[in-house]
């Protein structure tokens, strides 16, 4: 029983494969007590999607062979999933065993309302079990059907599985997992120490299934994963963080090396592709790093506002430099996603551009900028800006580096009005050599002559880029034509100041050259309200009218205490310094070195201000104090929070909120005049 039996090939799904050892014993209490858990007898049809090739596909090949069950080896890489899912009905399967993968490429492959009858038990382990995996269950599968989420690994076998019947799945409760008394699990630190009950920490299992050790040269940390304690059992320290609870369950958090420092910030790359799968135009999708990037890969349709809903509900930390289209994501033997031939197809996508870019001339200007900006180069005509990682500040960079190269205007909004690499450079070709004469912060963002009295200028919060607004201005439009206003430190040629009073100089110079008279309505975002309310100040000080909407902005000078002020300094640095680039939050930092110093003017102005229903001070007036110094003609509240007023679902409400706004304002500057 102790002499070698197998060498088991791990998945190398996140990195190389290697050879694990175990003997005769270790397979034969593997396999007894795998079907022990999963309730396999004599008689029972056994459907297993893993290849007898690696460590999970062995395992069930012996199961069915000590249990007297019948084994049907599913192959879905190269079996079509609609005709898998027709074969397993009619053979009166009672048991299908997986990885979450395998059991969504055979839900891909069913009709709506189509169930496996037969089905007795679902055994789904190798990859994290997601609510989404959980709803497929319960409608693929007939009602008295069983779950078994199992966390298990080539060096261990089973660790611990959690149980569901399909009648009574709830998709959104946590996931916590018994643990067999034939094992021992012990959540230890990076001392390896025990850190108890309750605790986070890595999983270290002991047990008789645990296997003997890797086979070949490898590094000392590998190796020193196996050890063995007094009683003779084998241990090894896995790669997955958890804790126990107090009833002695077991709850798995995440896998060493799934949370990385993107730009100084932590990122948790299973909180991103928890995202994806959540939307309904994606089939499946894994998140990665490389070169120190977030990229996503992801089967689904290309069509639809994808990008612009995660632009409106993720972080900025949690936005993807690439996002890479699949007609299937690659697979390892057991059906794993292969995040290395992920990493490869990168590499080469960026290798088969020398061969599709001509070497000189517009088109290698643009795929240069276009590797510059976002990271990675265009390999077709036809690839998108957007779908390679470009958001709206890669969109500026673009623009800048762009009118550098080719000595043509290039204004900040030229990719998303030519989004694909052909439609670039077949708009500059067209584009004469000398650079239009125009006012490079003025970003129009929907298509509307200046000069009528419904331009809206927005100024930003403390990002200084404008394209957020995008959604808010295609929805006020034909009432209003939202105009942005970009912060210079985007134009390397302009004066680089973060002074107040430079700044709103700076802006008053380009919304008087855009629109020559007032009456001028101002739309200004967290501290883009204080240079809102400072341009009408000076405006007033011209002889012009001029209103603003000012959203969730709180002046310091406005606080009730100096006390109160610092403790609203520091929540809205720890709210937002999270969701920022590390330049956004020196930006944002500057200005409030600027603002301790701001002595806000009294003046006659319209102004409204919209506040979020979740605020980051406790300012007992609901204006925040903005009736000392301005005619506030409305407070309007919104449900949600400073960062996410006007993104997603509540940009509706939100849109038609300021659409009323400016009518108002400027009625009532109609009215004075």
């Amino acid at each position: 029983p102790d002499d070698i039996c197998a060498l088991k090939r791990t998945s190398g799904s996140t990195g190389a494969s290697k050879l694990v050892t175990t003997n005769h014993m270790t397979e034969v209490d593997r396999a007894l007590k795998g079907a022990a858990i999963n309730r396999i007898e004599f008689g029972d049809r056994y459907a297993a999607a893993t290849s007898i090739e690696a460590g999970m596909g062995r395992g069930t090949t012996f199961r069915a062979l000590l249990t007297g069950a019948t084994l049907f080896p599913l192959d879905l890489k190269h079996e079509a999933a609609s005709e898998a899912a027709t074969r397993l009905s009619r053979s009166g399967i009672t048991h299908f065993h997986g990885t979450p993968t395998s059991l969504r490429l055979l839900a891909s492959g069913m009709k709506p309302g189509q169930q496996i009858d037969s089905l007795k038990l679902i055994h789904l382990g190798g990859e994290r079990t997601t609510p989404r995996d959980l709803d497929l269950v319960r409608k693929m599968a007939p009602p008295g059907c069983t779950l078994r989420s199992v966390y298990s690994s080539t060096e261990t076998g089973v660790v611990a599985y959690s149980s569901f019947v399909a009648g009574e799945i709830n998709p959104d409760a946590p996931i916590k997992m018994d643990i067999p008394n034939s094992v021992r699990v012990k959540i230890v630190d990076d001392d390896d120490l025990d850190v108890g009950t309750g605790a986070t920490g890595r999983i270290r299992v002991t047990s008789s299934s645990v296997s003997l050790g890797y086979r070949g040269v490898l590094s000392q940390d590998l190796e020193s994963r196996h050890t063995s304690d007094a009683t003779g059992h084998m241990s090894f320290l896995t790669d997955d963080i958890g804790h126990l609870t107090t009833d002695g369950q077991l709850v798995l958090e995440r896998r060493v090396g799934r949370e990385v420092q993107i730009n100084g910030v932590r990122v948790d790359l299973r909180q991103i592709e928890d995202w994806f799968l959540a939307q309904p135009d994606t089939r499946d999708a894994v998140a990665l790093t490389h070169d120190n990037k977030i990229v996503v890969a992801l089967t689904g349709s290309r069509q639809g506002d994808l990008r612009a809903r995660m632009q409106n509900e993720l972080p900025g930390a949690m936005l993807p430099a690439h996002i890479l289209f699949f007609d299937d994501l690659p697979r390892t033997l057991s059906l794993k996603v292969d995040r290395n031939a992920i990493i490869n197809s990168i590499r080469n996508r960026q290798d088969e551009t020398k061969n599709t870019i001509r070497p000189d001339g517009i088109q290698r200007q643009v795929a240069d900028a276009w590797s510059a900006t976002c990271g990675q180069a265009p390999t077709a005509p036809q690839s998108r800006f957007d779908e390679l990682g470009g958001d709206s500040i890669a969109a500026i960079s673009l623009a800048l580096m762009l009118e550098a190269r080719t000595g043509k205007h290039v204004e900040p909004e030229f990719a998303w009005r030519h989004p694909s690499f052909q439609e670039q450079c077949t708009a500059l070709e067209s584009r004469a050599s000398e650079p239009r004469n125009s006012d490079r912060l003025i970003v129009p963002l929907f298509p509307a002559e200046g000069g009528d009295g419904r331009t809206v200028f927005v100024v930003s919060g403390g990002g200084g880029h404008v394209f957020p607004f995008l959604p808010v201005a295609e929805k006020i439009a034909p009432d209003w034509s939202m105009v942005g206003l970009l912060h210079p430190k985007f134009r390397p040629e302009e004066k680089q100041s973060n002074a107040l009073d430079d700044l709103t100089d700076r802006f008053l110079s380009s919304v008087m050259r855009y629109q020559s008279t007032g009456p001028y309505l101002f739309f200004g975002y967290s501290i883009g309200g204080t240079y809102a309310h400072m341009l009408c100040a000076k405006l007033n000080e011209l002889g012009e009218q001029a209103g603003f909407v000012a959203v969730d902005t709180i002046v310091r000078a406005l606080l009730p205490t100096r006390t109160r002020a610092r403790g609203y300094a520091r929540a809205m640095k720890a709210d937002l310094a999270g969701f920022m680039r590390r330049q956004e939050t020196g930006h944002f930092s500057a200005y409030h070195a600027k603002e301790r110093l701001y002595s806000p003017k009294e003046l006659s102005s319209p102004m409204v201000l919209i506040r979020a229903e979740q605020s980051v001070t406790r300012h007992r007036s609901t204006d925040f104090g903005w009736s000392r110094i301005a005619s506030v003609q409305d407070v309007i509240t919104l449900p949600g929070s400073h960062l996410d007023l006007f993104k997603g679902e509540r940009c509706e409400r939100f849109s038609a909120e300021t659409t009323k706004a400016l009518h108002k304002i400027s009625r009532e500057l109609n009215s004075s005049h």
